[in-house]
């Protein structure tokens, strides 16, 4: 296989999502389950040039989403009886080892987030708040550090990169919270009461049939030195 000239390595997360469609329109907003290229999530290693590099994405993220009802929420004739929970967070953990050190071999790390246009229409349309900046490159020092990548309003993602005492060991947990748009009164459904609940809910739904393959790519890439 051919090297990478430019020096770069590069991991891409693919999350996929799987959309089903509630009574009043709503739906649950998965992202889920990681073992192969076709399954929801699929995970990528790029070429690596300097082979003294080993680079790993942890064997068991937690990528599961679901932008769901609340069983015990305020307006319960929404969840039917049904015990519905809400989970707004996704994470995953990579590693960058070497067999010197780290901070003389890398510049930084960057991560990028894109949303399809599918998830795009969601937060366009004030339904849900994205954690990050689409297509917006995020940059992590080579350090013990905690970097906030500000989304919209509360939405955001934590990165947490800690550095072993060589500096030749680099862990990241990555994880990103979502949160429900103005359309909502950023509260999940069940505990919105304002006039027309019922009609967003719907609008909701309609929407997520029209555009019901929503994908988030993150894009990690250590940046070597020149």
């Amino acid at each position: 296989m051919k090297k990478n000239k430019s020096k770069k390595m590069v991991w891409i997360v693919s999350l996929l999502t799987c959309v089903g469609i509630g009574t009043l329109g709503f739906a649950s907003f998965i992202l889920g389950g990681v073992t192969s290229a076709t399954e929801q999530v699929t995970i990528n290693v790029g070429d690596v040039v300097d082979n003294a590099v080993v680079t790993k994405i942890s064997e068991n993220p937690d990528l599961n989403i679901s932008f769901d009802f609340k069983n015990n929420g305020l307006n319960e004739s929404i969840t039917n009886g049904d015990n519905k929970t809400e989970d707004l967070e996704f994470s995953f953990t990579f590693t960058i080892s070497a067999n010197k050190s780290l901070t003389e071999l890398l510049q930084n790390v960057t991560i990028k987030f894109t949303a399809n246009d599918d998830l795009l229409s969601y937060s366009n349309g004030n339904y849900v708040n994205l954690p990050f900046t689409n297509l917006s490159e995020n940059s992590i020092t080579i350090e013990t550090k905690e970097t906030t990548i500000s989304g919209t309003n509360n939405a955001k993602t934590i990165a947490k990169s800690t550095l072993n005492s060589n500096n030749m060991t680099l862990s990241c947990e990555v994880t990103s919270t979502f949160e429900w748009g103005s359309e909502f009164d950023n509260k999940n459904p069940c505990d919105y009461t304002a006039t027309g609940w019922e009609n967003k809910l719907r609008t909701f739904g309609n929407l997520k049939s029209q555009h019901s393959n929503p994908k988030i790519e993150v894009l990690i890439q250590p940046n070597l030195k020149a």
